[in-house]
């Protein structure tokens, strides 16, 4: 299951950063994350992006 979300959230992240509008994008991912209550996509998160 961990595996599952984390390569989610690494395809999810992969086409914010490769988007046109990657800092809008960016911007909606982290508060989308921000507003999740899965501690495991914090973390990730917050290892790879602050």
């Amino acid at each position: 299951m961990l595996a599952i979300v984390g390569s989610t959230t690494t395809k999810w992240f992969l086409t914010a950063l490769l988007n046109n509008n990657s800092s809008i994008t960016l911007g909606r991912v982290k508060r989308s994350v921000r507003d999740s209550t899965d501690p495991f996509v914090k973390m990730a998160v917050n290892t790879s992006f602050l």
